[in-house]
């Protein structure tokens, strides 16, 4: 896929290649504004399924400092747009508390929608502290709402306002499209640009993006492409209808999960990758920022 903006601003910028994620939302969500174990700040699982257990809560633990945080309280304006699916369904609403929004958390402005997913043409919006609902342009024919349009719209006049009053101020924006996720919402001019390049199927793909990367230096020139998960058939093994469906649409790919996805057998257990639960340094090099006093947990947020 073609990315100029982003591949201008890595070129730029910094890569990193060592992020582990968890599979889902919420957790890596978490894990990457914290640089911490996921759940030592209260996200074993997305915020939906959060419950009283230790790691489970889906609530940020007062001593565990978020990275926007740490950088406004350095100096920074920050802004986040898009998905944050990191507060509380129970939350969610005008009565709060508000501490777990996306303000709560150290942005100075939000721009976005607070669940794990919404349609990108009329997404249920909130902006700062308050709930704005959906946008009146959604049902407009000539010119119709597109959520990822409005929040670089958003974000360029959030920025040329930041710059406008303080040109040296340094910033940071977390920009978290939703239209990657479910319901798969691509606008047909976004769409239609690459009609026909992922024909070869997902065996050709892994190939080619394998090779990219190691091109790229993302991943090191000896390493070895994984083996296809059994769980997958081989492409060429896909019935040319299904085939189809999962060329045009994710609704083929979920119900072909459905029916071919691994059993889990009684008492098995699914192994988890060891992560770092402190500060990550890399987060504060980037703006020379420094992490806050470290607080022992409270006795009733154990992390075990």
């Amino acid at each position: 896929m073609q990315t100029p903006s982003y591949t201008r601003t890595a070129e730029g910028g910094l890569r990193y290649n060592r992020f582990h994620v968890t599979a889902l939302c919420s957790p890596t969500r978490a894990a990457l504004l914290t640089a911490r174990n996921n759940h030592a700040v209260g996200f074993g699982s997305i915020g939906e399924f959060s419950s009283g257990f230790p790691g489970y809560t889906a609530m940020l633990p007062q001593e565990c400092a978020p990275l926007p945080r740490i950088l406004r309280d350095n100096g920074y304006s920050t802004a986040a747009f898009g998905k944050w699916h990191l507060t509380p369904d129970g939350q969610q609403g005008p009565a709060g508390p508000l501490d777990r929004w996306p303000t709560g958390w150290g942005f100075d402005y939000f721009y976005g929608f607070l669940g794990g997913d919404a349609g990108q043409w009329d997404p249920m919006l909130a902006e700062n502290q308050k709930i704005i609902g959906t946008p009146a342009e959604y049902d407009d024919e000539e010119n119709p709402y597109y959520l990822p349009d409005a929040m670089a719209d958003r974000t360029i006049e959030w920025l040329h306002g930041v710059r406008a009053q303080d040109p040296h101020k340094p910033f940071f924006v977390y920009f978290s499209t939703g239209c990657s996720h479910a319901p798969h919402h691509v606008a047909s001019e976004w769409a239609d640009r690459y009609a026909g390049q992922f024909d070869q199927g997902w065996d050709r793909l892994r190939e080619v993006v394998f090779a990219r990367q190691k091109e790229l230096g993302v991943v090191p020139a000896d390493a070895e492409l994984t083996a296809r998960d059994d769980a997958f058939p081989a492409w060429d093994d896909v019935p040319p209808t299904t085939a189809e469906v999962l060329r045009t649409t994710d609704g083929g790919l979920r119900r072909l999960l459905r029916e071919r996805g691994p059993q889990r057998r009684p008492g098995h257990r699914r192994g988890r990758r060891a992560r770092r639960a402190r500060q990550h340094p890399d987060h504060l090099d980037l703006g020379g920022t420094t992490a806050p006093a470290w607080r022992a947990p409270s006795p009733d947020r154990s992390t075990r």
